[in-house]
């Protein structure tokens, strides 16, 4: 049986905005799409919350997909502890919520998504917040704001929190001194979604030497497909693979393909699945980088 995990996708029930454009290009993103013989797929699946969505329209959201996951039976799981991880379902689903901009009372509201089934939480999207910067704000964009002055004192007292609960931060989309303080100051971390910027250099990818920093806390991060981060060369892809490799850091690279987003892939990909067929041009290393590592990560993080 082949194992796959992706760390960062979004579901078609929950993007009903960006669906005719990704059907459109081929991506594979839906939660019956992941359904296949003889494969079992862990889906780190985005409730997002960037634009137009409040509070309660985030815990509609999980209502939502807990009655689709149901409609699967045994075939879809929910993961919400380490027991979870286990069994003969085809695809594992792990909440956690892109941009903490609508969470403006998390002694509250940070419990009650914990009690509704979310283990994680990109604190930053699109826009900076009351948490800290984000590489991709608008205003950053065009170079009217320049500085990155990291976590505000809200923001510290955020993943304090979330530590408390067991929450693992997603520092997918931080400017850079954001994403050292919380690294240095959470318990968990991943980067779901990014790529190299050694080899792009986009503010929104991650150097080596800042992925080799979360791998030495036991952190994990997700290779993008996204031609924007990966460059326009078809085998953008495979080179950050390749890289991630070459630096030691195979036991810590994983998969992100953020499909269901609007993003533009090169052709030969267009789900997981193809970038399952990528890693297994290095046999030594795929099975780690499919499966292995995100699994361990889990199964360490989630709650008993």
């Amino acid at each position: 049986m082949e194992r796959i995990v992706d760390l960062h996708t979004h579901l078609e029930l929950l993007q009903d905005i960006f669906s005719l454009r990704n059907k459109l290009q081929g991506h594979l993103y839906s939660l019956e799409g992941h359904i296949k013989e003889n494969t079992k797929c862990l889906l780190g699946v985005a409730l997002y919350v960037q634009v137009y969505q409040n509070y309660d329209d985030l815990i509609l959201q999980i209502k939502t997909i807990k009655n689709e996951i149901n409609k699967f039976g045994d075939d879809v799981r929910l993961i919400t502890k380490k027991a979870d991880l286990e069994g003969d379902y085809k695809v594992g689903i792990i909440l956690h919520i892109e941009s903490a901009r609508i969470l403006t009372n998390p002694k509250v509201q940070l419990p009650k998504l914990w009690e509704m089934g979310v283990r994680g939480i990109t604190p930053l999207h699109f826009t900076d917040n009351h948490i800290g910067n984000s590489c991709d704000d608008p205003l950053r964009r065009v170079k009217i704001k320049k500085t990155d002055s990291g976590l505000t004192t809200q923001g510290v007292e955020f993943i304090k929190l979330m530590n408390e609960l067991g929450m693992f931060v997603d520092l997918s989309h931080t400017m850079d001194t954001t994403a050292d303080q919380i690294l240095e100051l959470a318990n968990e971390v991943m980067v779901s979604h990014v790529s190299i910027r050694d080899n792009v250099p986009k503010l929104r990818n991650k150097s080596i030497d800042f992925l080799k920093k979360v791998a030495a806390k036991g952190g994990i991060f997700g290779l993008i497909p996204w031609q924007h981060l990966v460059g326009t060369d078809e085998n953008g892809f495979q080179k950050s693979l390749e890289t991630a490799i070459d630096y030691g850091l195979d036991h810590s690279a994983c998969f992100g393909t953020d499909m269901g987003a609007p993003i533009k892939t090169h052709e030969n990909i267009k789900s997981v699945f193809d970038l399952a067929a990528i890693a297994d041009k290095y046999p030594e290393h795929a099975e780690k980088v499919k499966w292995e590592n995100a699994y361990h990560f889990f199964e360490r993080v989630l709650p008993d």
